[in-house]
Formats: C-alpha cells, structure tokens, sequence
C-alpha cells in the first residue's frame, strides 16, 4: 500500500519534470481514496510547483483544502505563495498572505520580508516597502540582508525620494552588518 510519503515523493518527482497535472491528479486521488492523507510536505510541494508554473489560483486553492484538513502552513508555505504573487505582480494578494501569516503565528522570515519588499517595490509602493522594512523586522527578531535595504533604496532615489532614502539608509546602517 501507498503512503503519505511514498506518494509526496513521487509527486515532488513529477513536479520538477514539469509534470504538475499528474501530480495534481494523484493529490486528489489521495483525497478519494483516503488511505494516505497529504500532510504539512505534500502540501508544501504541491503549492511551490503551483507557485512555479504561475498556477497562483491553484496554490491559493491547496493553502485552503490544507486548513481546512488541519494542516497548519509554516513559513515555506507562505514564502512560496508571497513569491507566486511576486511573479504575477500581485501585491495586494501578497499583503494579505503576510497578514494571515502572522496573524496565524508563523514566524516569518528574512527570506518572506525580501520578497514582500520586492513585490511592493515592483508594484511602486516604495512608502509601504519601507515601513514594512522599518516595523517588521524589529517586530518579529528577524535580520534583515543589506542588499534588501539597497535595493529599495535605490528605488527611492530613482524616484527622486531623497528623505525617504536617507531615512532608510540611517535604518540599514543600525541594524545590518557589512557586507
């Protein structure tokens, strides 16, 4: 008989060749069959390879068959739907999955906080990108990378938002270490 790991292995397999529709088939034969349940993996690779293929509908889908089933996301879960909105510029999506992240209780991650600032940053919310940068790591003990304050410093700049950038450089010089 399958189990739940027999069965999240071959469908992380089918994922990175590509083959996302079978893996997507044999997820859903798990549910009918209900000898193996997915679990917190199953869901994690199902939702990343989602991600990947720009299949964000399809993620949103699965982070919401797997509360319902009990299963509570970690941080991974939430960094591959923030990246999938990152891809589709989809800001708003990605501000609400933080959100629900760490209303939730999942500790986010300098991974999460780099790629939410990118998103706001490609979609031109460069105020709400340094807020973000400003409260949340403090809130929530994460260190942030210098290159994360960089990049949207420079995005300040080129947005003629000197006070603003001098703001954010003050804050990158007290709370990262040289790179």
């Amino acid at each position: 008989p399958m189990n739940t790991v027999l069965l999240t292995t071959l469908m992380k397999g089918l994922a990175q060749a590509g083959r996302i529709d079978q893996a997507m088939e044999i997820y859903k034969r798990m549910l009918i069959d209900g000898e193996a349940m997915p679990d917190l993996v199953t869901f994690s690779v199902l939702i990343k390879a989602n991600c990947k293929a720009e299949r964000q509908d399809v993620a949103m889908g699965l982070l919401n068959a797997m509360k319902k089933a009990g299963v509570q996301p970690d941080a991974y879960i939430y960094n591959h739907l923030i990246a999938g909105c990152a891809d589709l510029a989809k800001a708003q999506q990605a501000k609400q999955l933080y959100q629900e992240m760490v209303s939730s209780g999942v500790k986010p991650t300098h991974v999460t906080l780099s790629v939410l600032v990118r998103i706001l940053e490609r979609g031109r919310l460069l105020k709400e990108a340094s807020a973000l940068l400003e409260t949340e790591p403090v809130a929530h003990g994460i260190v942030v990378e210098a290159r994360v304050y960089l990049q949207l410093l420079r995005a300040h700049l080129r947005e003629r938002q000197g006070r603003h950038a001098a703001r954010l450089y003050r804050i990158m010089l007290a709370r990262s270490s040289p790179t």
